[in-house]
């Protein structure tokens, strides 16, 4: 057993407004069902979107943050960016992507995750709590 933190990294790189093009693909919570399925995207035109974003690619593993008890955990095949209340998790040598994703979606995993919740009425599961489940 380890720690997630150490065989993966969550790879929050930050898209200014200003820097998110046309036609970039976004994806919000709303986008991905519980169990993981990616059911939306939208292409986005410069200037719509208000607030930072992070960016993600094929690589990653998305981890929905904002209730954690839905299982949001999305493998995308695609690159764009998304809500800040989801997480990219990229992977690393040491761990398979799809078995992570698989990891994180088993109904004892997401039950640690909603028990270390924080916040009442939007309750989010903290990185840095979520880098300290044994895996």
């Amino acid at each position: 057993m380890v720690v997630l933190s150490e065989v993966a990294r969550f790879d929050r790189q930050s898209v200014q407004p200003d820097k998110i093009n046309d036609g970039q693909l976004y994806l919000g919570l709303e986008d991905i069902e519980s169990g993981g399925r990616i059911v939306g995207r939208v292409a986005v035109r410069a200037g719509e979107l208000k607030s930072a974003k992070f960016a993600f690619d094929g690589r990653h593993i998305l981890f929905g943050k904002l209730r954690p008890n839905l299982a949001k955990v999305g493998r995308p095949d695609f690159a764009g960016i998304c809500s800040t209340d989801i997480v990219p998790i990229l992977p690393g040598p040491n761990v398979d992507r799809d078995y992570l994703a698989h990891f994180l979606l088993a109904p004892s995993t997401v039950a640690w995750s909603a028990a270390r919740t924080s916040g009442v009425n939007l309750p989010r599961l903290s990185p840095t709590v979520l880098g300290s489940l044994d895996i």
